[in-house]
C-alpha cells in the first residue's frame, strides 16, 4: 500500500466513522456498528503507521477531506512541501524540505 492509496482509505473510513455518528436513533445495533468501525479505523492508523505512512488529518478550518501534499516539482515560487485544502485553500506551513515534516506540521494544526 502506498501513501495516496492509504489516504484515500483513510478517508473513506473517517467518513464511515461521521456517518455512523450521526445515525438515529442511537440503539445498540448503531453502537455496535460506530464501535466496529473505529476500531477498524484504530487499526488501519497503526498498519500505516507500522508501514512508515503517515496519513493526513482533515482540514483544521473546514474539516474536509480533500487534502494533498504540494508537489514542489511543479513549483515556480519555491514553497517547498506544505499540506494544501481544495476545499477552502488553506495551506500548511511553507518551506518544509521534507514530505514528513510537512505532513507532521499540518497534522499538529489539525489537533
Amino acid at each position: 500500500m502506498n501513501q495516496s492509496e492509504a489516504q484515500t482509505r483513510y478517508k473513506e473510513l473517517l467518513a464511515k466513522v461521521k456517518v455512523a455518528e450521526r445515525a438515529w436513533p442511537v440503539g445498540m445495533a448503531a453502537g455496535l456498528e460506530r464501535l466496529t468501525l473505529k476500531n477498524d479505523l484504530n487499526h488501519f492508523k497503526l498498519e500505516c503507521q507500522q508501514q512508515g505512512i503517515t496519513l493526513l488529518e482533515p482540514c483544521p478550518f473546514c474539516g474536509s477531506y480533500d487534502v494533498e501534499i504540494h508537489d514542489p516539482k511543479f513549483d515556480e515560487y519555491n514553497e517547498g512541501e506544505f499540506v494544501d485544502c481544495n476545499n477552502c485553500n488553506t495551506r500548511g506551513p511553507h518551506n518544509l524540505n521534507d514530505r514528513t515534516l510537512a505532513i507532521a506540521a499540518w497534522n499538529k494544526r489539525a489537533d
